[in-house]
């Protein structure tokens, strides 16, 4: 099946729907700023223009339908998210949330936080004890080609382990640069094509007099970014505008939602490429277990979108306390300390949350996809599912409709 658009009308207001996402990345750009009541007049009133438009499309198109439901439900979270934060004039943060992240998305933050497994996390941490008194500087300029090269070597056998185990184009073409030794972040941007990495990402450590780096921080890296992000993108290419994945319609907080889901269940398959490429990339078992063991690290994110969460309830009513629902919570003194004198804006609230409700909806999806189609075609069809998931981006609500299409219509 043609995932295209051919109602006439409905070409339209995608391309009214790709522009306005333009327009309201930089209205939220602005609320760390300084929010501005006059663009959120603005784009409600376009919103408010296009919602009507789609609510008058006629089509019989199984596929068609899916995108008008999904632009419905995406313009109604921008509005949402945009007037919460600027006016409140309308939803309350509890339903601001749900319509944002999905009815149960608190209840799911509070539960991983409330069961933290410390224990693993102590293990994941105990894990580095024998390296980290040893390292050496990531950014020393003696070790700058050696990581370069080991970079190159990377991008050569994750694309080919990627167009076997994704439908990945073996000869996708991008940049992949070691950041400068300033630079801590590691990202992959669809609209450029360019990944970089830190060298941070990079464990060096002297081992008696041998110089030893430790890669598999790197490997998930590349993994979630190119595997993850940029599979998303070369899925998204030839759907509907304002369903392809690129950084301007990555600012709907539903399509993010939905992109690091795809992006964060990449972490299996990079400790099964370390495994396969061990002896190359010369891959202790010690390393692969911190891989392994860091799995823990995800649902630790849950304690900070906890506290943020608390902090939006304090700002919405002063008298909520947020200690004691915390610690109620967490019954961990010491972290509400540390939350609460360091410089962490609860604005990033629901962005750190998509990552954490994305990885759990993405899991929830597979689960079930394996038991309503069976384990055999689950396993037989591996490719052809991380394909269909990473098609478009879609509202969290629309998501398993589209994949169960995808698969009825082309591989069932």
């Amino acid at each position: 099946m043609e995932f295209k658009l051919k109602n006439k009308q409905l070409i339209d207001l995608d391309a009214k729907v790709f522009s306005l996402n333009k327009m309201y990345s930089m209205a939220l750009s602005s609320l760390g700023k300084l929010p501005n009541i006059y663009a959120l007049k603005e784009i409600t009133k376009k919103i408010n223009s296009i919602k009507e438009g789609l609510s008058k499309i006629k089509t019989e198109d199984e596929f068609e339908k899916l995108v008008v439901e999904n632009y419905l439900l995406n313009l109604e979270s921008q509005r949402v998210y945009l007037e919460y934060f600027t006016t409140a004039g309308k939803e309350n943060l509890e339903e601001t949330l749900k319509i944002l992240l999905g009815e149960n998305s608190i209840k799911i933050i509070e539960e991983q936080a409330k069961n933290f497994d410390y224990e693993s996390f102590w293990n994941f941490y105990l894990s580095y004890q024998d390296y980290t008194y040893r390292s050496i500087p990531q950014d020393d300029e003696s070790q700058r080609e050696k990581l370069k090269e080991i970079l190159k070597n990377l991008k050569k056998d994750i694309l080919e382990y990627a167009e076997k185990n994704f439908n990945f184009p073996k000869k996708y073409e991008f940049d992949l640069i070691l950041g400068q030794p300033y630079s801590k972040q590691t990202y992959f941007h669809p609209t450029t094509k360019r990944m970089e990495v830190s060298p941070s990402k990079f464990l060096i450590y002297k081992d008696n007099n041998e110089i030893k780096i430790n890669t598999n921080n790197v490997i998930e890296v590349l993994f979630h970014e190119l595997i993850g992000h940029g599979r998303h993108e070369i899925n998204s290419t030839n759907l509907p505008l304002a369903l392809q994945d690129s950084s301007i319609n990555l600012v709907t907080t539903s399509a993010h939602v939905h992109a690091e889901g795809v992006s964060q269940i990449t972490r299996k398959d990079a400790i099964e490429f370390m495994k396969l490429h061990k002896e190359k990339y010369l891959l202790e078992d010690d390393y692969i277990k911190q891989s392994e063991l860091a799995e823990v690290s995800d649902s630790a994110n849950s304690l900070l979108i906890t506290f943020q969460y608390l902090q939006l309830k304090n700002l919405e009513d002063s008298s909520f306390n947020i200690e004691k629902e915390y610690k109620k919570i967490t019954n961990n003194h010491g972290l509400f300390i540390l939350y609460s004198t360091i410089d962490k804006s609860p604005l990033s609230c629901v962005k750190n949350a998509t990552y954490l409700i994305g990885l759990h909806n993405m899991k929830e999806l597979l689960k079930s996809i394996e038991k309503e189609y069976g384990k055999d075609y689950f396993k037989k069809n591996h490719s052809i599912i991380n394909q269909a998931i990473s098609t478009g981006l879609w509202h969290f609500k629309v998501l398993p409709k589209f994949v169960r299409l995808f698969l009825n219509s082309n591989h069932k």
